[in-house]
């Protein structure tokens, strides 16, 4: 394997890792009462309002986001900029899976 695909799959691998860390910094931040994200905070209240999927509604909503982006892109739009979705099905997962893993609700400091 030359140093172009080793470099690849370690950028992958670095990009995998934080994804992780920010959906379980994301998912303790929301359990323990502490705030949401700027880009979370959409999905959590329309979550909290409805008492839908807080995971679910991160993939909803970032989805909007993907669909607004490509619209707004115009002509400069590649197909690959809707690898943006695979990878928000991952984050939601991954929320979902530490809000399953860290049963934390916590009413006061």
């Amino acid at each position: 394997m030359n140093s172009k695909h080793q470099m690849y799959f370690f950028r992958v691998g670095i990009y995998a890792v934080g994804l992780i860390l920010l959906s379980m910094g994301i998912t303790l931040s929301t359990k323990t009462g502490l705030g949401v994200s700027t880009v979370t905070s959409i999905p959590y209240a329309i979550s909290c309002a409805f008492d839908l999927n807080f995971s679910l509604m991160v993939f909803l909503v970032y989805g909007i986001f993907v669909a607004i982006q490509f619209v707004l892109k115009g002509k400069n739009r590649r197909w690959l900029d809707l690898l943006q979705l695979p990878v928000s099905i991952a984050f939601s997962a991954f929320l979902q899976w530490f809000g399953t893993l860290l049963p934390l609700q916590f009413d006061a400091l």
